[in-house]
């Protein structure tokens, strides 16, 4: 160890000398004693003697005693003086900013720091954040973010790391709560290190902090991981902040999810769980450890630290509590300026318990755990006026803007998806205070962030990558759900939903895709006016139709309801914006998709879906009138006919001749289209797709030249008018031999070359 032990000890020795003395004078020698056993460096040298030795010098001789001993201190001080810079680098000190106190005897049970706690169901995480320690990186430091829901062990899981480089010989530690940038830059690392920075998003600096921990360790390998429940430096440039030396560092990152099922079981059933309560749980440990009601017992835990707070400082105790929950921990002028009442060490020991009295002469320490803290508030601000719940808030914003912003967007989110907000009544309206108290520009980051992240989104989906695809979706639900009521934040959320369920296979991921349906069916309900919002509700129905569709031909017919459904849901939003041509659009994509899958349903030998099929296409003949300039609109009644005449002309030549009327209805349609917009290609190429299938299914029977000289004509337009595209010229020759055949033998004229007329 160096010597700043020995030169701190100093001051401390001179006044046992001096008590020494006077207890030879005035014959004071217990006094002596235990001023000197009370001395670090003092104390060691006389535990050697016997007790009768110790009495003997202390009764008889205390002066002399103390004196040689303050002597015999200060005489090896100063004599190694000089090596105290060798020895500090052959035996370096820890860094002062670390607390190094990985387990702590007396902490809550449900404390990441708690002794005696099983780690279940993390292994896999555990050797993915020692890999990224140890991996052999072109870097020489490393940093990490370790992001995840509440509750779901990040802290303990980033203790656990640290453990095991601290029995590799590492410096390990958390990095202290009240640690500021200027404390981190006249810090020294001097060996290899490993640091947990916990509650990330609550330093201001962060970045800064960070860069300098970089700094300060040179040519030591450094590894840093950040912990907190959104990913705490997403979307931000650290080129565009000057922190160019955070890209010169290998970065990882690991987004922790629930404990895996046969871990969750484990631990449930230790707490005397049954399967529907362990599946309530989430996967998360921190409910899992608090019995079969967790939110009534953190409710209950709330309620006794409020008011062991009162019997020990009376109201300021409960203000003093509500304000680090919100503000996070204090240092001691802080505490003297804000509570001055609430300085007694040994009741804030009961108080805070776990904490050592050495932290808590130094200030108020933030509280632990956070779902803990952000019930005590809640319950505090549920009994205050409103009045002076917003003097609170307001000062605690001012205070420590990036820890209230987090710990308010914490508790808002985690309030939404409580199963058990019954226990507290108040809840509500502690909530709404909280709410309103927010600056209004915390809302346009949650937006812009989610925007950004949507776009990645995005990105991993068209990639196939939809294992990180998910995990990126639940980083920005984190973002969107403390803001339920801001509609630009929502919006963005609801783009995002939309963007996670067109990349799911519904199928192998039957679950999430159920319930992002219904999560955009709620948010249409709650923004039952916003189009945008009812827009991406519309493109998710149009697409489970397609998905439902696919699934009920091979097989499945539990589907068709789904199908069903999702089309009344379309029904829904088309007749709440009539005007909306948008929306319109989702409902004719979605009835061209249904009368798809109804058509081969029919087929498959299903009569009652040919008037399923007759439905959809009399409700797109209603959306084509009501929008008759849309070409988007006109295009998917387009297509719808080009199926329909296939499946018509099928169960025609299979016998039901009622059916030849119906494709050439569906014919007509087609030439009502391409008349309306005569320079659509997508239009013309969809006559052209029919004509073609019209042709061959008239030319299979008897009686029908009429019509195959109709079709022929409109086959020599298709191909004089659209001579110049490659997709409609394909169409008119990928059967050669069919229609050279039947040009030569039936209609009298060579392919290639119709009649002008």
């Amino acid at each position: 160890m160096a010597l700043s032990l020995y030169k701190r000890s100093i001051a401390a020795v001179l006044p046992s000398f001096a008590a020494g003395w006077a207890g030879h004078v005035n014959n004071w020698g217990d006094l002596a004693k235990q001023l000197s056993l009370s001395n670090d460096i003092v104390a060691p040298i006389i535990a050697v003697l016997p007790n009768s030795a110790q009495d003997f010098l202390f009764v008889q001789y205390p002066g002399p005693t103390i004196f040689v001993l303050s002597a015999v201190l200060l005489f090896s001080v100063l004599l190694l003086r000089p090596f105290d810079s060798v020895l500090a680098v052959v035996f370096p000190d820890p860094p002062d900013i670390l607390d190094r106190q990985l387990i702590r005897k007396s902490a809550l049970d449900i404390e990441a720091y708690a002794p005696d706690q099983d780690f279940l169901g993390r292994e896999k995480e555990l050797a993915a954040v020692y890999k990224f320690a140890t991996g052999e990186y072109q870097h020489k430091h490393a940093w990490m973010c370790l992001h995840g829901r509440m509750g779901h062990g990040k802290t303990r899981l980033a203790l656990e790391w640290l453990k095991q480089w601290r029995k590799d010989g590492w410096d390990a530690g958390v990095l202290g709560e009240r640690v500021a940038l200027i404390d981190v830059k006249s810090t020294r690392i001097r060996k290899r290190t490993a640091i947990v920075i916990d509650n990330a998003n609550s330093y201001g600096d962060l970045l800064q902090i960070l860069t300098e921990l970089f700094v300060q360790a040179k040519n030591h390998p450094l590894r840093v991981i950040l912990v907190d429940q959104s990913n705490p430096v997403y979307g931000i440039s650290v080129a565009e902040h000057g922190l160019e030396v955070l890209n010169d560092n290998k970065r990882d990152e690991l987004r922790l999810r629930e404990l895996d099922q046969a871990s969750a079981v484990t631990l449930g059933e230790a707490n005397g769980w049954d399967a529907t309560n362990i599946h309530q749980a989430e996967g998360r440990p921190l409910l899992l450890r608090l019995g079969t009601e967790p939110w009534a017992e953190i409710s209950r835990r709330a309620k006794e630290r409020l008011i062991l707070a009162d019997q020990l400082f009376g109201s300021t105790g409960q203000e003093m509590l509500a304000f680090i929950a919100l503000a996070g921990p204090i240092n001691e002028a802080e505490q003297k300026q804000k509570f001055p009442q609430t300085s007694r060490v040994k009741s804030l020991a009961r108080l805070f318990e776990g904490e050592s009295r050495k932290v808590l002469r130094q200030g108020l320490p933030g509280l632990h755990p956070n779902i803990l803290a952000g019930e005590i508030l809640l319950q505090w601000l549920a009994e205050q006026q409103a009045e002076a719940a917003m003097i609170l808030i307001k000062n605690a914003i001012e205070h420590n803007p990036k820890h209230a912003r987090n710990r308010i967007d914490a508790m808002i989110r985690e309030q939404a998806s409580n199963p058990d907000n019954q226990t507290f009544p108040e809840r509500t309206k502690a909530l709404k205070i909280l709410d309103a108290a927010r600056p209004d520009s915390w809302a346009q980051q949650p937006a812009q962030i989610i925007d950004e992240l949507h776009t990645q989104q995005h990105n991993l989906g068209e990639a196939g990558e939809i294992d990180a695809m998910i995990t990126l979706h639940q980083e920005i639900k984190i973002h969107a759900t403390p803001w339920p009521n801001d509609l630009a934040v929502q919006q963005e959320w609801a783009r995002s939903l939309f963007c996670l369920l067109s990349h799911l296979d519904h199928l192998k991921y039957e679950e999430l895709y159920t319930n992002t349906l219904k999560s955009l069916n709620d948010l249409q309900e709650n923004f039952a006016d916003d189009s945008e919002i009812a827009l991406q509700r519309a493109k998710a129905a149009f697409n489970a139709t397609s998905d439902y569709g696919r699934a009920a031909l091979a097989g499945e017919p539990e589907f068709w309801d789904k199908l069903t459904a999702e089309l009344m849901v379309l029904d829904a939003l088309r007749n709440a914006f009539v005007n909306d041509s948008e929306i319109a659009l989702q409902r004719t994509n979605a009835a061209a998709n249904a009368a798809l899958h109804y058509g081969n349903a029919a087929l498959a030998g299903k009569p009652e879906f040919w008037d399923k099929l007759t439905a959809e296409l009399t409700l797109l003949d209603a959306l084509r009138n009501a929008f008759v300039n849309d070409s988007e609109i006109a295009l998917q009644r387009a297509k719808a006919a080009v199926n329909a005449i296939l499946y018509y002309g099928r169960a025609a030549l299979a016998g039901e001749p009622e059916f030849w009327d119906k494709l050439t209805a569906e014919l007509m349609v087609l030439d009502t289209l391409r008349n309306a917009f005569p320079s659509e290609p997508k239009i013309a190429l969809a006559r052209a797709k029919a004509a073609f299938n019209a042709i061959l299914d008239f030319d299979c029977t008897t009686g029908k030249q009429q019509q195959r000289s109709e079709i022929w004509k409109q086959l020599a337009y298709l191909s004089l008018k659209w001579s110049v595209d490659r997709a409609i010229q394909a169409i008119l020759s990928e059967r050669i031999p069919e229609l050279t055949y039947l040009a030569q033998e039936k209609a009298g004229w060579p392919y290639g070359v119709p009649p002008k007329s």
